[in-house]
C-alpha cells in the first residue's frame, strides 16, 4: 500500500506538471464524498490508534468530484501521518455562496515559517532524514496544484506542539456552493430494488472465493513467496514457479484452476507467451481453458491489445490484495459459468448495458436511469473490473467514460476492437472536444455523448447501440446509415469538405484560414454552412456523420 501510494503521488504530480489532468466540473452532494473518504482511510486511523470521523452535511458543491476527492483524501491522509494521538475531524461550513471543507487534526502542527514550504514537492516535517513511511512529501503539493487548476482557495492554520497548548492544524478548501437549479435531479422513473435491476459485477462486490488450485509464476523469489502466502491465507492451494520449465512441470502434478503470472519474466518468453502455452497444454490434456491473470506495470497499447486478444485479465502493479482477491473471484466464477454452459450465446437473451465510470455517484445515476428505462445494467468502477466480468458473444452494449484510472476508456475500446470482441459502444465524457470524439470513433465507438446530457438522450443512444447488433455488423442497418451519411455530406462544396476535414482534425479557425489562405471570417462562414447543410447541431455529431460515411476515419 505504501509503494502504491508513492507511485500514485508521482503519477499525479507528473500529470499536473504535464498539464495532462482533465477537469470535468459538475454539481454533487458533499456528504457522500466525505463519508467515502472517511471509510477509505479508517484502517489507517485504526492502525495509528486515532479517531477519524466527519460531520454530516447537506451541502451540494460545484467542482470536479474526482479531483476534489483526491484533494480532501490527501489532506486527511496527511493529517493522520502527522498525528500521534487524538484524531482527525472532517466537516464543511457554508460561507455565503461557498462551502469551506475543513480537516482538523490534533497533530504536531506546522511552524509558522513552514506554512508555505509544506506545499512544495518533496517536503516533509520532522527529522532531517526523510521518512518514506510518510510518503514522498507530494500530498500537499498535489492539493495546491489541483486547487490552482480548479480555482479553489486553500487555507491552513496551525498551532505547533511545544509552542501552543492546543497543538494541531486545520487545512481547508473553499469551493462554490451549488444552487438548487444546478443540482441535476435523478430521473422521475420509479427506482427498482438495486439487487434486481442494477446488479453489481463480481469484480465490484466479490463473493467469498471458493478454494482453488492456483499456479503463480514470478522470477523474483521474494515477491513470489509473498504472493503465494497471500493466496494461502485466503484458503487457496498454491504452486509456485520461477521459470518456464518449473511452470510446465507443475502441470503434471495437478492442473490449476487459475494461473497468475508476472508479465516481464527473465526467460526467453514473457508471461503472456508462457500463459498461452500453459493454456494450450491444459486444453489438450484436460479439455478446458484456464483463466489467466497477468500482473504488469506495462501500459503500452501493444501489450493491452495482446492481453485482450488472448482473453487475459490485466492487473496493474503494484496490485492491492483486495483487487487481486476480487479478480480471482471474478475469474473463477466466470470459468465456472462457462463450464456449465458452453453452448453459443442465445441471440434472444435479454441485452445488458455495461457501464464503466470511476465516479460512484455517476455510476449509480446511470444504473437508476437505465433501470427505469427497462435496460438492465452491470456497473463497473474501472476497465479492469469490466474485463473481469465481460463475456464476449453476449448481447450487450458498452457505455464507457473516456477518462478512467488505469486503462482509459479509449484504450479499452481500441484493445477490444483489435481482439474482435468489441460490443456496440458509446463514449461519454465531461471533457469532450472534437479531437476526443474522432478518437473515440476511430477506437470503435458508434456514438459520443458529452456530459451533462439529458437522460432521454442517453437512453436513446443506448437503444440505438443495442439495435445495431455486434460492432462488426456489416448488414443492412450499417449500409443504410452509411448511405444516408454520404447523402448528407454530398450537399457540401469541395471547399466546405476541405474545411470540415481540418475542423475534424482539431485545427482552430485561424489556423485553417492561414493554411487555406482565407480570412478567418470566411472560415467561420464555411463552418456555419457545413453545420446547416448536414443538419448537425454539434461538432461531435458532425464527427459521427463523417465516420458513418467513411468508417476508415473522419480525417482520412
Amino acid at each position: 500500500d505504501a509503494m502504491a501510494a508513492m507511485l500514485d503521488g508521482l503519477l499525479d504530480i507528473n500529470r499536473i506538471e504535464a498539464d495532462a489532468v482533465e477537469i470535468a466540473p459538475g454539481s454533487f452532494p458533499l456528504e457522500a464524498l466525505l463519508a467515502e473518504i472517511v471509510a477509505g482511510l479508517s484502517e489507517q486511523a485504526t492502525a495509528g490508534k486515532l479517531t477519524l470521523r466527519h460531520v454530516r452535511t447537506s451541502c451540494h458543491v460545484i467542482s470536479d468530484r474526482r479531483l476534489l476527492a483526491g484533494m480532501v483524501r490527501n489532506l486527511v491522509a496527511n493529517a493522520l501521518k502527522y498525528t500521534l494521538k487524538g484524531g482527525v475531524l472532517l466537516g464543511a461550513r457554508r460561507r455565503g455562496n461557498t462551502v469551506r471543507i475543513e480537516v482538523w487534526d490534533t497533530g504536531i502542527g506546522v511552524p509558522t515559517d513552514k506554512l508555505e514550504t509544506i506545499f512544495k514537492p518533496y517536503q516533509q516535517l520532522g527529522p532531517t532524514l526523510i521518512d518514506r513511511s510518510r510518503g514522498l512529501g507530494l500530498g500537499l503539493a498535489i492539493v495546491r496544484s489541483l486547487a490552482d487548476m480548479l480555482d479553489h482557495k486553500i487555507d491552513v492554520q496551525s498551532w505547533p506542539d511545544g509552542e501552543h497548548p492546543r497543538h494541531g492544524s486545520v487545512f481547508s478548501i473553499t469551493v462554490p456552493l451549488a444552487t438548487p437549479e444546478s443540482v441535476l435531479p435523478l430521473p422521475a422513473a420509479p427506482v427498482p430494488p438495486p439487487a434486481a435491476a442494477v446488479p453489481l459485477p463480481a469484480a465490484a462486490v466479490p463473493p467469498p472465493a471458493a478454494a482453488a488450485h492456483i499456479l503463480v509464476i514470478d522470477d523474483d523469489p521474494a515477491l513470489l513467496e509473498l504472493l503465494a502466502e497471500l493466496l494461502r491465507v485466503a484458503g487457496h492451494n498454491v504452486v509456485t514457479a520461477r521459470d518456464d520449465e518449473a511452470a510446465m512441470a507443475s502441470l503434471k502434478q495437478q492442473a490449476p484452476d487459475l494461473i497468475i503470472s508476472d508479465f516481464r519474466l527473465m526467460g526467453p518468453r514473457d508471461g503472456l507467451e508462457l500463459a498461452v502455452d500453459l493454456r494450450a497444454a491444459l486444453l489438450e490434456s484436460k479439455g478446458r481453458t484456464v483463466p489467466v491473470i497477468m500482473l504488469t506495470g506495462d501500459i503500452a497499447i501493444e501489450a493491452l491489445v495482446r492481453f485482450a486478444a488472448n482473453d487475459i485479465v490485466r492487473l496493474a502493479k503494484p496490485v492491492r490484495p483486495t483487487e487481486l482477491h476480487a479478480a480471482i473471484a471474478a475469474a473463477l466464477g466466470q470459468a465456472a459459468a462457462k463450464a456449465k454452459d458452453t453452448a453459443p450465446a442465445d441471440p434472444d437473451a435479454e441485452a445488458l448495458v455495461h457501464v464503466i465510470d470511476d465516479d460512484p455517484d455517476t455510476l449509480a445515476e446511470f444504473g437508476i436511469l437505465l433501470a427505469g428505462a427497462g435496460l438492465p445494467a452491470l456497473l463497473h468502477p474501472s476497465a479492469e473490473a469490466f474485463r473481469a466480468a465481460w463475456r464476449p458473444g453476449t448481447v450487450a452494449c458498452l457505455l464507457v467514460d473516456a477518462v478512467l484510472p488505469g486503462e482509459s476508456g479509449l484504450d479499452l475500446l481500441s484493445s477490444l476492437k483489435a481482439g474482435g470482441t468489441l460490443p456496440p459502444s458509446i463514449m461519454i465524457t465531461g471533457q469532450g472536444d472534437i479531437g476526443m470524439a474522432v478518437a473515440a470513433m476511430k477506437a470503435g465507438a458508434i456514438d459520443f455523448i458529452e456530459k451533462p446530457a439529458p437522460g432521454q438522450a442517453i437512453v436513446d443512444s443506448v437503444r440505438r447501440a443495442l439495435a445495431t447488433g455486434s460492432a462488426g455488423d456489416q448488414g443492412g442497418t450499417a449500409s443504410a446509415e452509411r448511405t444516408a451519411a454520404v447523402a448528407r455530406l454530398a450537399t457540401l462544396t469541395p471547399r466546405q469538405r476541405q474545411v470540415m476535414l481540418l475542423v475534424l482534425d482539431g485545427h482552430p479557425s485561424k489556423n485553417i484560414a492561414a493554411d487555406l489562405q482565407l480570412s478567418q471570417r470566411t472560415v467561420e462562414n464555411h463552418r456555419a454552412e457545413i453545420m446547416h447543410r448536414t443538419k448537425c447541431r454539434s461538432l461531435p455529431e458532425l464527427a459521427r456523420l463523417a465516420m458513418a460515411a467513411d468508417p476508415g476515419g473522419a480525417s482520412n
